[in-house]
């Protein structure tokens, strides 16, 4: 199969991407509008997603009732871990249970900045078999090479894989 050819030869996801969802050519823009005003939350929007109410965090003297632009910059990327090894996984023909990540992100000043400096995140995958844990392991190590948000980012990844079988 020429896909699987793709991943067992170690390059590029590209090719494997555009031939199993129909991407569109790069580059890609994506548009989001933002409204706020001196306080509360602030409300952002993209195409037809639900509208985001988003707050200052409780670090930052918010409230703990919204999300806050932090928790969404760590839940991204342990996000797109998961989106990317689904496309990984179902082009080369790997069924597997289910997946969660608990990701945490550490906020520091550096150098007169704040920044975040390392994000932590932990996953958790069931498949269905022992011998299905290797294959697990490899394909989550190809999405999280593939992971296009950890990817841009200037902020240490550290991934920690847990596969079990049911």
């Amino acid at each position: 199969m020429v896909l699987q050819q793709v991943l067992d030869n170690n390059k590029s996801n590209l090719i494997l991407v555009k031939e199993l969802i129909n991407m569109k050519a790069f580059p890609h823009k994506y548009l989001t509008t933002t409204i706020g005003q001196s306080s509360g939350n602030i409300i952002s929007e993209s195409r037809n997603s639900p509208k985001l109410h988003v707050s200052e965090p409780l670090e930052f003297n918010g409230t703990d009732n919204q999300w806050s632009p932090e928790q969404l910059f760590v839940a991204t990327v342990a996000n797109c871990l998961i989106l990317t090894f689904r496309v990984i996984s179902k082009a080369s023909g790997f069924s597997w249970g289910d997946i969660s990540c608990k990701a945490e992100g550490t906020l520091d000043a550096v150098n007169g900045e704040n920044k975040f400096t390392n994000i932590d995140i932990q996953v958790s995958m069931l498949v269905n078999s022992e011998t299905d844990i290797r294959k697990a392991l490899r394909l989550l190590n190809k999405s999280e090479k593939q992971c296009l948000i950890k990817n841009s980012i200037n902020t240490e990844v550290n991934f920690i894989y847990n596969v079990h079988c049911s």
